[in-house]
């Protein structure tokens, strides 16, 4: 009998270090959107229509530090909408970071935030192209990069407050279009007034083999743009450049490059109101 009472604290005691040694948390948020929209477009189902949409997220994210002081810590994300569950983890020193799974790519991580229209809408509008010609991505019009599964990133220390970032991301067995990215951030502050300065670019391959005749397109996208914070007020103006190039059996036959820019000014009028 005395056997087992000294096995059972020992157990008991083991698994309290093992609990303190990690940080575990969860957390999880809910919202629904509606969107009305009125246009003079052609399309039949473009005009004076709505749509909502409901998501729901639940995170389960947890990190330690070991005793040489590198830093280790993952999360999974359960999603219900078509983006799906996502998993990703992360190493981190002295060195810098690296971000292995799913995430924003080093072009998203430096850009993002920087768009002033990202800033203004965060995303919000649900409106499809069919729909009336407004996408989701008006909303990250000049947000270079994206979230991508299977990505590699390494992140640098900042030194006098200058930043890089490098990702990879494989599209998979079945797909060439891996992409490579790289974000530079630069962040100052002048007698209160804080400035940050960013460039991005991101090259996605062609999906498909030219050898194989099916068509695809090869896209490279570069941006940049600054963000100055003055008090209640932020100052936000970025452009993009992207160019799209067929791939195929009529390699060169189909393609285009466009351009955007935007420019914002916000206003935090409270800590849950801004204009």
């Amino acid at each position: 009998m005395r056997k087992v009472l000294l096995a059972t604290t020992a157990l008991v005691a083991l698994g309290g270090v093992s609990a303190a040694s990690a940080e575990v948390s969860l957390s999880a948020s809910a919202s629904w959107v509606y969107d009305s929209w009125s246009d003079d477009t052609a399309a039949t189902t473009s005009t004076n229509n709505s749509s909502t949409e409901s998501d729901a997220d639940f995170t389960i994210s947890g990190s330690t530090t070991a005793d040489s002081g590198m830093s280790f810590g993952g999360s999974i994300a359960f999603d219900d909408t078509t983006d799906g569950d996502d998993s990703n983890m992360y190493i981190s020193d002295d060195w810098g970071r690296i971000d292995m799974g799913e995430a924003n790519d080093a072009a998203k991580s430096a850009s993002a935030g920087q768009s002033a229209m990202d800033a203004a809408l965060s995303g919000s509008t649900k409106i499809s192209a069919t729909d009336g010609g407004l996408t989701a991505g008006l909303s990250t019009a000049t947000v270079v990069g994206g979230e991508n599964a299977n990505g590699l990133k390494y992140t640098s220390p900042t030194v006098n407050g200058l930043t890089l970032a490098v990702s990879q991301f494989d599209a998979g067995a079945a797909s060439r279009a891996d992409g490579t990215q790289v974000g530079l951030t630069y962040a100052t502050d002048v007698d209160g007034v804080g400035i940050t300065v960013h460039y991005a670019t991101a090259d996605t391959d062609s999906s498909a083999d030219v050898a194989t005749g099916a068509t695809s397109y090869e896209t490279a996208q570069s941006g940049f743009g600054v963000k100055v914070v003055y008090g209640d007020f932020t100052v936000r103006a970025a452009s993009m450049d992207t160019d799209y190039k067929q791939q195929g059996s009529t390699i060169g036959a189909s393609g285009y490059e466009a351009s955007s820019s935007d420019y914002g000014v916000t206003y935090a009028m409270s800590d849950t109101l801004t204009v």
